[in-house]
């Protein structure tokens, strides 16, 4: 299994047929820049496509101290959030509770910044964070992470057409595997219907 960013860099090159590997994270070779210059933006992106259990976590967020218009409150974003998912509720009985993801855009600075709004009051997020460690990764995810790198590097290292087309048709199968291992972890409770319809 995986233990760094490097064991994943190498998997990587083997996976588009490269003979090079990296043996350091500080090495200054081809092969390390090629795999350093796509493995936030693969790893984020892919952290998006799904709810992954090991990713998934629970903040108390912080007011702004703005009320926007048609919601009671508004909340900072929380840092190292990849996608919400939903406000946290007392129990799985409850019907989802209504948010809406927003940006607070400052006319007088410029500045932007991501918000969260909702009118629940002292909400938590439940949501996909930025995973550093890759030690925390599941064995099906890092398959699927490697194959998605691959398809960049297999254009700049591999150069041809066919490495590029194998490592897309790759990271097809391996993302449905890795969603399909996760939903038989059952890490998500089958969300239950509606108040209005449980009560017909």
């Amino acid at each position: 299994m995986a233990n760094t960013k490097v064991d994943v860099y190498n998997l990587t090159l083997f996976n588009i047929g490269h003979t090079k590997r990296v043996a350091s994270p500080t090495e200054d070779s081809i092969e390390r820049q090629n795999c350093e210059a796509v493995y936030e933006q693969k790893k984020q992106s892919l952290l998006s496509m799904a709810n992954w259990g090991f990713a998934k976590t629970e903040v108390a967020l912080s007011l702004t101290g703005n009320t926007p218009t048609g919601w009671a409150y508004e909340y900072h974003y929380p840092n190292g959030c990849l996608k919400a998912i939903e406000i946290a509720r007392e129990n799985r009985e409850q019907d989802p509770i209504p948010f809406q993801r927003a940006l607070r855009y400052n006319e007088s600075t410029g500045a932007e910044e991501r918000v969260i709004w909702t009118n629940e009051a002292n909400a938590s997020l439940i949501f996909i964070r930025d995973v550093q460690s890759v030690t925390v990764m599941t064995p099906k995810f890092i398959d699927a992470l490697s194959h998605y790198m691959g398809i960049d590097l297999a254009r700049v290292m591999a150069k041809t057409k066919q490495v590029v087309d194998d490592m897309k048709s790759l990271f097809t199968y391996h993302l449905a595997e890795a969603i399909r291992m996760g939903e038989a972890e059952a890490e998500d409770e089958k969300e239950l219907d509606a108040e209005w319809i449980r009560d017909r």
